[in-house]
């Protein structure tokens, strides 16, 4: 960081002393890679750090407006959430931001067609446009957006479906289910995690706070390997477990 900030006063220092017309064509190449450096075109892939830079500016530093009309591009996981103090659906396409899978990112989104999208869960590569909306849970929202599946995740139909979640939802659904465990007695139920210990999955956050236990009489999967749980959930655990590798 300090060889940058030496380097900015250099290149500073250089401009001032030059003539009117070169500094007309300096300001001009710094605006070229301002406007470049503010551009809001996502990473296409989820595992780039550049996303995480991108979020912060958002919703957390307040540029939002510098990203808005912009359009943008983000591949990850689709799912769809009802949010019961609005009365909405609300649709988001999450995914990782490193190869630590660390953490993840939520960006709401507005489909373009709504009566042909695909199944929460699912791959997807989603396009549009960054805009600013009132109503947008976090103000800034994808309008217009295209939702391709890469991936098409089937809904099986289960009462409870942690598959479909990105890691902050998940790890407050999976609380939830062990801390009411009669409210969730005799629900099918599934969930996606990393295989922890034999008979138990993990949330990919690797916070042992939110691991479920599950019930499995055939061969165990590796340590680490990403997977789908499914089965009953009966006395805090899921009984008569299927389990089944899975990478999203």
């Amino acid at each position: 960081m300090k060889k940058i900030i030496s380097a900015a006063l250099v290149f500073a220092l250089l401009f001032a002393f030059a003539g009117c017309a070169g500094k007309q064509e300096a300001d001009g190449k710094s605006a070229e890679k301002q406007a470049v450096a503010s551009s809001a075109v996502f990473p296409e892939m989820v595992l780039n750090t550049n996303e995480y830079i991108i979020y912060q500016n958002i919703f957390y530093n307040n540029q939002g407006k510098d990203y808005a009309g912009k359009e943008v591009v983000k591949k990850g996981i689709f799912t769809v959430l009802y949010d019961k103090y609005s009365d909405v659906d609300r649709y988001y396409v999450w995914g990782y931001n490193d190869q630590t899978m660390c953490c993840d990112w939520q960006w709401e989104l507005s489909p373009e067609d709504k009566e042909n999208l695909p199944s929460p869960g699912s791959k997807v590569t989603v396009e549009g446009v960054l805009e600013y909306d009132d109503d947008a849970l976090d103000k800034y929202i994808i309008k217009n957006a295209s939702v391709k599946a890469e991936n098409e995740f089937k809904d099986a139909g289960f009462d409870v479906d942690m598959a479909t979640m990105d890691g902050t939802l998940e790890r407050v659904q999976v609380a939830s289910v062990l801390n009411h465990s009669d409210k969730f007695e005799g629900k099918t139920i599934r969930v996606y995690g990393r295989i922890q210990t034999s008979g138990y999955i993990q949330h990919p956050y690797y916070d042992k706070a939110f691991s479920f236990p599950f019930e499995y009489d055939g061969e165990m999967l590796p340590i680490g390997t990403p997977a789908i749980v499914t089965g009953t959930f009966s006395q805090g655990t899921i009984k008569n477990a299927v389990v089944t590798e899975y990478a999203y």
